[in-house]
């Protein structure tokens, strides 16, 4: 996907904010496939090298097979 949208509008993906939300699955009549559960909804939006944003993603996940890790650059001037 990211390659496509490089050939098409000549941006590249940059780097994305991810917010971290509960839902349950009864919120969204397309949510309904994970039964009756929490979730975790991943709303990201992706931004180019100019901080343009480019891409909207919504995820979610299944709270009971989650497992968190993370890992993040740091660009820090001292």
């Amino acid at each position: 996907m990211f390659h496509y949208l490089h050939e098409v509008t000549g941006r590249k993906v940059s780097w994305d904010k991810v917010e971290l939300h509960c839902v349950s699955s009864s919120s969204k009549k397309e949510l309904e496939v994970f039964g009756h559960r929490p979730l975790l909804q991943l709303h990201g939006v992706n931004y180019d090298q100019q901080d343009r944003p480019l891409i909207l993603i919504d995820e979610y996940v299944d709270s009971q097979i989650l497992n968190f890790c993370q890992i993040r650059q740091r660009i820090i001037n001292y």
